[in-house]
């Protein structure tokens, strides 16, 4: 007699709508978040609400964006049009939440509840844990800034208008990633003979900015910029594990740490006025100017006409230094790589000790959290545990998948690190068995890891 194997479909939790709600959660627009106190009937009110709030999120944010290459007067009313819908807000705050981790993310009742308790162009005095790191470079310290959920919603919302307000330049290269930044400048270094490179960097870029010269130029409401941009009103707090002192404020100038910081200074570098540049090729990143020329002459001409522009710039008060001058021959840093550049051109690119180290640092973390989530989901036969440590593997592969693509123009050393990654991942896979059918449907915008770092440029 035949024996027939029925294949039984296989289940992910993320698709399994009653696993997910016998945990207190439930999926909205692809995000697993915790079910809102009162039930479905409160939670359906909610979604509908958001549905809502979407569509006329895209309306206001289409006008702004019309009005912004017509008339700036317009934009700066609609933009306060926009800033003070509640509608935006809470789709900014929904957002923002997919972003979290799963154990960090509020149910859609606790998102509307901060929607209706915040006026963000009023009153923004949402706490915020604030503590000193170490720079880098082992000089000094700078301070950053950790925002709550309404704060980091609202630089995002000022960011998104801010972006539709400037052309970048084409020294800007915001097409490009910081690696590929990197790529372009050793094809022109190849293409165009360059022979040196100087680098120029805006010194305290962030504390340079005013409220005064901010409220001159840009382009915003002015309750924007001053609770908003500059977080005049925010409830500042120590850090609880990374700060010891009981008292601790932000610092003049942009605060570090927050979404609207990174874009105003990338429409600081949009608006500065720049000449003499023809004879080299220049690339910004942030607040770091790359020249490279073909004489040591013609990058200190170039160099000299970008710090003025830099002393120029709006919004606040800017100097130019000076961080390196090398013969491309005797080697340079440049965003996390270390290069040479042989007699005939031929580059040899490695990524800096500063940046293996974050790379080992991160990736080790992930794995730690991984394998203890997991641990105890196995023990525990907990369903909610083994979801959080899958999506930790997920941002695990992630990372290590964006800094092998990253920086696969490197040398040897890549093919080390993509071992050690295809190791890691295989033995996971192996020890907690997990599988693609059950990571595909937890992929969201929280496991997308990037590699955003360059870390001892």
């Amino acid at each position: 007699m035949a024996v027939i194997f029925l294949n039984q479909p296989l289940h992910s939790i993320g698709d399994d709508d009653a696993a997910l709600k016998e945990m207190g959660y439930r999926k909205v627009y692809g995000s697993i978040i915790p079910l809102s106190p009162g039930g479905d009937e409160v939670d359906e009110d909610l979604f509908k609400k958001l549905k809502s709030a979407r569509k006329r999120e895209r309306k206001i944010k289409k006008k702004c964006e019309e009005l912004a290459k017509k008339a700036l007067n317009d934009f700066t009313a609609a933009s306060k049009t926009y800033l003070s819908s509640k509608h935006c807000l809470f789709v900014a705050l929904f957002e923002l939440n997919k972003k979290s981790r799963i154990e960090d993310r509020l149910s859609l009742q606790a998102l509307w509840d901060l929607t209706v308790k915040y006026d963000i162009l009023k009153k923004l005095n949402e706490p915020v844990s604030v503590w000193d790191k170490p720079k880098s470079s082992g000089n000094g310290k700078r301070t950053i800034a950790s925002f709550g959920p309404v704060a980091s919603a609202a630089q995002h919302m000022v960011k998104k208008l801010l972006r539709f307000t400037y052309e970048p330049q084409g020294l800007q290269f915001q097409h490009l990633s910081f690696s590929q930044k990197v790529e372009h400048a050793i094809t022109s270094i190849s293409a165009k003979g360059h022979k040196h490179v100087i680098e120029i960097d805006i010194e305290g870029f962030f504390p340079s900015f005013t409220e005064e010269a901010l409220l001159k130029t840009l382009d915003l409401p002015n309750e924007a910029i001053r609770q908003i941009v500059m977080s005049n009103g925010a409830n500042c707090n120590p850090h609880l594990k990374k700060h010891h002192k009981k008292c601790i404020s932000l610092p003049s100038g942009l605060p570090q740490g927050s979404a609207s910081s990174a874009a105003v200074a990338d429409w600081c570098v949009a608006n500065m006025h720049f000449q003499d540049l023809t004879d080299a090729t220049v690339i910004n990143h942030a607040d770091n100017f790359f020249v490279f020329a073909a004489s040591k002459q013609a990058a200190e001409g170039v160099s000299k006409a970008l710090s003025f522009a830099i002393t120029e710039a709006p919004g606040g008060n800017f100097k130019g230094i000076e961080k390196q001058s090398k013969s491309l021959q005797s080697g340079f840093s440049m965003l996390g790589c270390n290069i040479e550049v042989s007699t005939k051109g031929n580059a040899i690119v490695s990524p800096s000790e500063a940046n293996l180290e974050k790379l080992s640092e991160e990736t080790s973390k992930l794995v730690a959290w991984c394998e203890n989530l997991l641990r105890i989901a196995n023990k525990t036969n907990s369903k909610i545990k083994r979801l959080r440590g899958l999506q930790e593997f997920l941002r695990l592969e992630g990372l290590y998948n964006g800094w092998l693509h990253a920086f696969a123009f490197c040398g040897s050393e890549i093919e080390v690190i993509k071992e050690d990654a295809r190791y890691v991942l295989k033995l996971l896979r192996y020890e907690f068995d997990i599988h693609d059918y059950e990571l595909k449907p937890l992929m969201d915008t929280s496991t997308n890891a990037a590699c955003k770092w360059y870390s001892g440029c």
